[in-house]
């Protein structure tokens, strides 16, 4: 696996004019909250919370796909409306008070608007959540486009939510780059036929993010990567 550090011919691509974010795990910390969340609902609903290995296996899903993996994990009896409605009572509470940017973004959105790339998160979480986080960082007038989970039929891992974001920002794959914190976001980017960059975090650092294009140890490094690129695309 080639690393951030690396640079070699394939990294030239015909001209880079736009970036695909993903939000939680990669923007903010919001992976680790749905972990405290999910426990605060179990421990309601009289179920052991969730160690580490096993909310690895949640990271990246998202509504039935998610819960249906986490009735792998434990025999809940609730109704998953229910027990969702808990799950986010807590998950906007933590939200609240612990929101902040992750190390790098800041950064990752200097070199966008320097750069002049069009810009477009694409995300599991509904609408109303992604547009109340972005609203929160102070970050919802930096996106040309914002698409959630509820806007195409099927989520990550399908392609879905990157065909729209490419069709939004009026751009084809192999102008655009994806940047993904998990491999069920790694493997809708590149099924969209984007290059993706991996930027692991502590509950997807084992997962495999072999067909990566790049992996990067943060978003500082996804920032450089881009100033590069743009350059030599129009070199």
């Amino acid at each position: 696996m080639r690393r951030g550090t690396q640079q070699d011919s394939e990294d030239r691509s015909p001209c880079l004019r736009g970036v695909i974010l993903d939000l939680d795990g990669l923007l903010i910390d919001s992976e680790t909250w749905s972990w405290q969340a999910h426990n605060a609902a179990l421990t309601a609903n009289g179920e052991r919370p969730l160690a580490l290995p096993e909310v690895r296996q949640l990271v990246g899903l998202s509504g039935n796909d998610e819960w249906q993996r986490l009735l792998t994990l434990r025999p809940l009896k609730v109704e998953p409306t229910v027990y969702a409605g808990a799950q986010e009572a807590a998950f906007k509470a933590l939200r609240a008070c612990q929101m902040r940017p992750l190390a790098g973004v800041d950064d990752l959105l200097a070199a966008v608007s320097r750069n002049e790339l069009l810009l477009a998160l694409a995300s599991n979480s509904g609408s109303s959540s992604i547009h109340e986080t972005l609203a929160m960082l102070g970050m919802a007038d930096r996106f040309d486009a914002v698409i959630s989970c509820q806007d195409v039929a099927r989520g990550k891992p399908a392609p879905d939510v990157y065909c729209l974001a490419l069709a939004r920002l009026g751009l084809r794959a192999n102008q655009g780059v994806a940047v993904e914190d998990s491999n069920v976001g790694l493997a809708a980017a590149t099924a969209a036929g984007l290059r993706c960059l991996a930027v692991p975090n502590d509950l997807t650092a084992t997962q495999d993010f072999s067909q990566a294009h790049r992996i990067f140890t943060d978003l500082h490094g996804v920032a450089a990567w881009l100033t590069m690129e743009a350059g030599q695309s129009v070199a």
